[in-house]
């Protein structure tokens, strides 16, 4: 075998491998960032604003107006879009994929 021939080979056996290894590290790189994602959402719902803020909405009474809502909740409309905020956050997490 010519020396050419056996640098072809190693140059190619090179580019493979470090292919390979870009893959993992890919595959590891969403992995971290789908378990960061999980955190910081975990970290939001436990928080006792959050837990407050829907304490707040399931006790809300059913078919009212966004005015009715606002008379009720006073001060605590604040609350309500908290929740409705991170909801929202959380609703874009899944849309986007980056939570499931």
């Amino acid at each position: 075998m010519d020396l050419s021939i056996v640098v072809d080979i190693l140059s190619i056996v090179a580019v493979v491998s470090s292919l390979i290894f870009a893959g993992i590290e890919l595959r590891q790189f969403r992995k971290s960032r789908e378990r960061q994602s999980a955190l910081e959402l975990l970290n939001t719902i436990q928080s006792r604003d959050f837990m407050t803020a829907v304490r707040i909405i399931t006790q809300l009474p059913d078919n009212q107006s966004k005015s009715q809502i606002e008379a009720l909740m006073g001060e605590r409309m604040d609350d309500l879009y908290f929740a409705i905020a991170n909801l929202e956050g959380l609703g874009a997490l899944v849309f986007k994929g980056e939570i499931r």
